[in-house]
């Protein structure tokens, strides 16, 4: 496994550890329930995600998905404390049947279905609309997001931007929501959005240097210094990548 990889898992690891203390400080237990099962998709052979969502499930008095997740922190720590205090506390959870588990899996998958259909009516009616109409719903979603980015809410600058870039693709809602994306600690997304937004226009420098900034600044000084590279081919003269790389070397 490369160093860079093993660099970036150490970087989502953080992000989403610092999104559930957020929400254990608010007690939001819904949004602590969604940053841990990221966590299990993420690292499903780690414990972390298991006794966040275990916790999130005490919160949301779920004490069905809460004797799920322990059951599972204890298959990776069979003398784990607190999920054997769990099981002390609520012994009524060591009875549940199969039957049970299995309607609590089907409801969850229910409610992701719904999701999913209300999503798509929700597509649906965006193809309806006129490409002037989508402009305009950029244009007014741009200006939102810029002063959510005045106001240093950066998260929600971030999802702001992006929607404006979903409504009409357009370079400063795709800079805008990058440099959201890595205020609000969620770097990871900054350069994957980036990297997609590249693809697509593979000459665009001021996205490839901005990428490379924030690249050099999570560490991966390797990949800053390519990304920059790839700039001088387009342009060999570009001043501000001659002096990133100057100062890299």
């Amino acid at each position: 496994m490369s160093a860079s990889y093993d660099a970036s898992k150490e970087l989502i690891r953080n992000e989403l550890a610092a999104r559930i203390r957020e929400c254990l400080v608010l007690r939001d237990w819904n949004r602590m329930e969604h940053w841990a099962r990221q966590w299990i998709q993420t690292e499903p052979k780690s414990v972390n995600g298991f006794k966040w969502l275990a916790r999130a499930s005490i919160g949301l008095k779920k004490h069905q998905k809460a004797a799920y997740a322990y059951g599972r922190v204890l298959d990776f720590e069979s003398s784990n404390e607190e999920a054997q205090k769990f099981f002390t506390d609520y012994p009524s959870t060591l009875r549940q049947d199969t039957t049970t588990l299995q309607k609590v899996i089907r409801n969850d998958y229910k409610q992701v279905t719904n999701k999913q259909t209300t999503l798509s009516r929700e597509e649906l009616s965006m193809q309806t609309l006129t490409p002037e109409s989508r402009r305009e719903l950029a244009v007014k979603c741009l200006e939102l997001a810029d002063l959510y980015f005045q106001k240093e809410l950066y998260a929600k600058a971030a999802t702001t931007y992006k929607e404006s870039f979903d409504w009409s693709p357009n370079q400063s809602s795709a800079l805008g929501a990058a440099r959201a994306y890595h205020q609000s600690q969620q770097s990871h997304h900054a350069v994957h959005f980036l990297r997609q937004a590249i693809e697509k226009q593979s000459q665009w420098i001021e996205g490839r240097l901005l990428l490379g900034k924030i690249l050099f600044e999570i560490g991966q000084s390797g990949e800053a210094q390519r990304t920059w590279q790839a700039v001088l081919k387009i342009e060999s003269d570009n001043k501000e990548a001659l002096k990133f790389l100057r100062n890299l070397l």
